[in-house]
């Protein structure tokens, strides 16, 4: 003999997949949306081609932060690119940021690298006036 569907039942297990399902996709989205960031802003005297927002930010191969946002500068001679690093990382004045690709698909991301010993990272010739991100 043949059991009446319930389609009660079908419901409930329905309701319950897309539940967990969803309840999952916030539970991974919502580690990188609440962690605790630095902004910092830079600057680039060349094109920034491929770079996007949400683009990674790694120092030594780990992800340490992502690009929030890329505009023109205030003076129009450069390309700020704004950036969230992780608080838990600490930046020094020896280090700057590299535009590099990775991967097969040659993903375009910012390296934070070290200076070798004594150089200095290039600095805008005049202060720029940034607003606050």
């Amino acid at each position: 003999m043949k059991r009446p569907i319930s389609h009660v039942k079908i419901g409930l297990c329905v309701l319950l997949g897309l539940g967990i399902t969803l309840g999952g996709l916030i539970w991974v989205g919502a580690g990188e949306v609440f962690q605790p960031t630095r902004t910092y802003a830079t600057f680039f005297d060349t094109a920034v081609g491929g770079l996007q927002n949400e683009a990674p930010v790694k120092f030594l191969g780990v992800k340490i932060g992502r690009v929030s946002d890329i505009r023109i500068a205030p003076d129009e001679r450069y390309v700020e690119v704004i950036v969230k690093i992780d608080r838990s990382f600490r930046a020094s004045g020896d280090m700057a940021l590299e535009l590099g690709n990775e991967g097969i698909d040659g993903q375009t991301l910012l390296f934070l690298q070290r200076l070798p010993a004594g150089a200095q990272a290039v600095a805008p010739k005049r202060p720029l006036a940034v607003p606050s991100p």
